[in-house]
């Protein structure tokens, strides 16, 4: 099972077609008492209130490219994510595109995978990003723009750009995939390596 999931409308997840509207999850965010935009993590991140693993009001969901999404989803956020899914016509769909109907099957299993170690969570980023504020620009990260990097799935992709005072010092690292998809990472929790 994958790390991300995602309420969608497409067939198949990675491809495009079917597209929940930014507008049509802003809204819904708006109108969910356990939802809350948190604008400083990116303009479409929202907050869920609830409890789950990470601690109450830690878990998130964000939208990008058509889809929202969270990662390492405990039973109270795919229960949530299944729920908003609903609400906006679609399904939830992991990264192989298996679709779920059910968060319980995940009640007493940690979503983790030989494959992947995990990226840091909502709270460990923020304490990136105070401690990370007063040393962005001498960071070092082990590549550069126009290097090849691979993420924690074994994706390949090239470092279109960094901008490391992007997203209120959090940074930006933009990386075109080799099968044309664009991803956008915070450059203190990133989760890319190097590859020849």
């Amino acid at each position: 099972m994958g790390y991300e999931l995602f309420a969608t409308r497409r067939e198949d997840v990675l491809e495009h077609g079917s597209e929940i509207a930014v507008e049509e999850w802003l809204s819904l965010v708006e109108s969910d008492p356990e939802l809350e935009l948190v604008p400083d993590m990116g303009p479409y991140f929202a907050r869920f209130l609830g409890p789950c693993k990470y601690g109450e009001g830690n878990g998130w969901f964000d939208w990008s490219d058509g889809n929202v999404f969270t990662k390492y989803p405990d039973e109270p956020l795919l229960s949530k994510l299944l729920q908003i899914a609903r609400n906006l016509g679609g399904r939830v769909a992991g990264e192989e595109n298996e679709t779920y109907t059910d968060s319980s099957f995940i009640s007493g299993v940690e979503m983790s995978s030989p494959r992947a170690a995990p990226r840091f969570g909502f709270i460990e980023r923020l304490r990136s990003l105070f401690s990370f504020l007063d040393t962005y620009d001498e960071a070092v990260l082990p590549f550069e723009e126009g290097d090849r990097v691979a993420d924690s799935w074994g994706h390949k992709g090239t470092v279109k750009k960094i901008d490391r005072r992007a997203e209120h010092g959090l940074g930006r690292i933009s990386v075109i995939y080799d099968d044309g998809r664009e991803a956008v990472e915070a450059v203190v929790a990133h989760g890319f390596r190097p590859v020849d």
